[in-house]
């Protein structure tokens, strides 16, 4: 998701974007640091930033990644519907073009327990003989952890039960 905000010191629309910290990270060419310098996003920091978020994930935590787009192409001057850009806007097919080459500002991690009643109404459904299985928009790890908390799989099930989208994507009927 991205929001187009005016920077009224440079007159010009600057674009924020929060999304999937794999995609985001594989995007993004260059970081704002610590000291809020914008410096090259190295092997070494991504490779620091996907530790963090593996950690995170491992923890139950989702995580999004925080970008910034200073250079905004058509959307520079933005101002509305009457403007020529706006048709780029209605198509939603036109939104990863706009958000190319982000520099990332970091990472959050955000805990978002399920409801209390969760785990019991699986523990019904298995008793009762229905399978349950979770689709999320969650990274592996963070799915993994939550579906061991709430009794979807056991600790160590993971590999036999838990698909990212790619992996499903690679299945046959005959799996």
């Amino acid at each position: 998701m991205s929001v187009l905000m005016r920077n009224k010191g440079a007159n010009k629309n600057i674009l924020f974007i929060k999304g999937a910290p794999d995609y985001l990270l594989k995007a993004s060419k260059k970081v704002l640091n610590k000291e809020g310098e914008l410096v090259d996003f190295t092997a070494a920091s991504r490779s620091a930033f996907d530790n963090k978020i593996k950690e995170y994930a491992k923890s139950g935590l989702r995580t999004l990644a925080i970008c910034v787009k200073y250079e905004t192409g058509i959307l520079a001057d933005y101002n509305g519907p009457k403007h020529a850009a706006h048709a780029t806007l209605e198509d939603s097919a036109n939104y990863a073009n706009l958000e190319t080459d982000p520099i990332l500002i970091g990472v959050v991690a955000v805990r978002d327990p399920p409801r209390p009643e969760v785990k019991s109404a699986i523990q019904r459904c298995k008793e009762a003989g229905i399978s349950v299985i979770m689709i999320t928009g969650d990274i592996k790890e963070t799915a993994e952890s939550i579906a061991r908390d709430i009794g979807i799989i056991k600790a160590g099930d993971e590999k036999n039960r838990s698909l990212t989208g790619f992996d499903f994507e690679k299945l046959t009927e005959a799996k």
